[in-house]
């Protein structure tokens, strides 16, 4: 998980939700969720990040 790497190595993140995927729209949302809670990361979408 790059996510819980960059949190451990004192980095913020920003995960934009459409440029990741996962097996199925549950894990999706699921593992996304996970990370904002767990890593703190920003979810977003990529055109904010762009």
């Amino acid at each position: 998980n790059n996510v819980g790497h960059a949190y451990f190595s004192g980095f913020g993140t920003i995960v934009p939700q459409d440029c990741v995927a996962s097996i199925d729209e549950g894990a999706h949302e699921q593992a996304l969720k996970y990370m904002k809670d767990i890593y703190g990361a920003e979810i977003t979408t990529s055109d904010k990040v762009l």
